[in-house]
C-alpha cells in the first residue's frame, strides 16, 4: 500500500507514512475516527484518546480539510511567510491616528504660548488712544477717577483739600440740631429764615438781596484757617453757595454758584465790604451742575491771604486777599428778584 499524500510505499500496519508523517488508514482503523473528524481536547494530557474516565469537552469548531504536508524545505508552497490566523494584525490607521493627536497638541501649545507671550509684552506706554476717544475724554476720565478716590477719603473724615490735614471741627448730616452746632433756627424781618424741614437744612430769602445761616457753637465763630464744604441743591431760585471769614459787625467773603444756565453754570468769589463788593471771579465753570434739582458740592479754603473756590472738589477760583482775616463761616443764598429757598446738606469743616 502506498501514501495517499506522498506515494511512499507503506510498511504493513504502519499507522503514519515514514516518508511524510501523514496518518494511514491503519491509524483511523484502530481510532475508530475520520481523517476529516474535529479534534476533540481530551481532559488529561496524559490520558490517551478514547481513554475512559476522560471529562466530555463540547467539539471544536471545524476549520476544514487539514492542512497539506509540508515540503521538503518545511516552508510554504508559495514561498510567502507563514500565517497565523490568531494573531492580531495591527490597524495601519493607529499610527497615524497618535501622529495626528500629537500633532493637534502641539499646536495647541503653541497657541497658547504665542497669546501669553503676547499680554506680557504689552507694554502701557506704547499703546495708542483707543478709535474714538480723545486725549480730553481720557483725561477727564482720570480727574473723575482722581475725583472719586479723593471723595472716598473725604467719606473718612480726611481733608481733601490743599494743604490737606487739619483738625475736623465740624461734621453734620443737617438733619436736625442734635449734633450740637448750633445752627440757627428762627425766621427774619427781612425775609429771610433758617430752619430744619424733611431732613435738610434751609436757607430761604424772600426780599432782595444776600442772606446767610450759619452755627452759633462758640468755637466756630472766629476762625482763620481753614477748610469748609457743604453739599446744595436749589430748590427755588438761582443761587447757593457760602460765606466765610464773616464780622459781627458786617462783611465777609462769598462763593456764590448760579447752577441754573443751559450749557454750564457761573461762580463768583466776591468780599462784601462796606465799600461794596469786590470781585476776584466771575465766570462760567463746566464742572457746576446744571439743570432742575441739581446737587453741587461747594468748598472754600482760607489759608493765610489765599482764598480757593472749590465746586465738586475741582479748583474755580483763587485769590490773594487780607480785607478779612478772620470770622465765622455759614450757608447762603440771594434773592435777586425771585425769592429763593435753598436746601444743605453734609457740612465738614477742618481747622488747618
Amino acid at each position: 500500500m502506498n501514501c495517499s499524500f506522498c506515494s511512499f510505499q507503506l510498511p504493513p500496519g504502519a499507522r503514519a507514512c515514514p516518508n511524510c508523517g501523514a496518518l494511514t488508514p491503519a491509524y483511523y482503523a484502530d481510532s475508530g475516527g475520520s481523517a476529516y473528524d474535529p479534534t476533540v481536547v481530551s481532559s488529561s494530557a496524559s490520558a490517551p484518546p478514547g481513554a475512559s474516565g476522560a471529562t466530555p469537552v463540547p467539539p471544536a469548531t471545524f476549520y476544514g480539510p487539514p492542512p497539506p504536508p509540508s515540503t521538503p524545505y518545511a516552508s510554504n508552497t508559495y514561498g510567502g511567510p507563514s500565517f497565523n490566523p490568531y494573531v492580531a494584525i495591527p490597524s495601519p490607521h493607529r499610527g497615524r491616528n497618535i501622529a495626528i493627536l500629537i500633532g493637534l497638541v502641539v499646536l495647541v501649545l503653541l497657541v497658547i504660548g504665542a497669546s501669553v507671550f503676547a499680554f506680557l509684552s504689552r507694554s502701557p506706554a506704547v499703546q495708542s488712544t483707543p478709535t474714538g476717544i480723545t486725549t480730553s475724554q481720557l483725561t477727564a476720565t482720570a480727574n473723575a477717577v482722581n475725583a472719586a478716590a479723593t471723595a472716598t477719603a473725604n467719606i473718612e473724615g480726611q481733608n481733601p483739600y490743599p494743604p490737606f490735614g487739619g483738625t475736623l471741627v465740624l461734621n453734620d448730616p443737617l438733619k436736625d440740631n442734635s449734633r450740637g452746632y448750633k445752627w440757627d433756627q428762627a425766621t427774619f424781618a427781612d425775609g429771610g429764615v433758617c430752619q430744619f424741614t424733611g431732613g435738610v437744612y434751609h436757607v430761604i430769602k424772600t426780599q432782595q438781596g444776600l442772606w446767610g445761616c450759619n452755627p452759633e457753637l462758640s468755637t466756630l465763630n472766629n476762625v482763620q484757617n481753614f477748610a469748609f464744604q457743604v453739599q446744595t441743591t436749589i430748590s427755588k431760585g438761582d443761587t447757593a453757595g457760602i460765606f466765610f471769614r464773616a464780622l459781627k459787625t458786617g462783611g465777609s467773603y462769598y462763593f456764590l454758584i448760579f447752577p441754573t444756565g443751559q450749557s454750564s453754570g457761573t461762580d463768583a468769589l466776591v468780599a462784601d465790604t462796606t465799600s461794596g463788593l469786590k470781585t476776584f471771579k466771575s465766570g462760567s465753570s463746566s464742572f457746576i451742575k446744571t439743570g432742575a434739582n441739581a446737587s453741587n458740592m461747594v468748598a472754600v479754603v482760607a489759608n493765610g491771604n489765599t482764598l480757593t473756590a472749590y465746586v465738586n472738589l475741582q479748583s474755580v477760583a483763587t485769590a490773594n486777599d487780607s480785607t478779612f482775616n478772620q470770622g465765622y463761616f455759614g450757608l447762603a443764598t440771594q434773592d435777586d428778584g425771585t425769592p429763593a429757598d435753598v436746601t444743605f446738606i453734609n457740612a465738614k469743616a477742618w481747622m488747618l
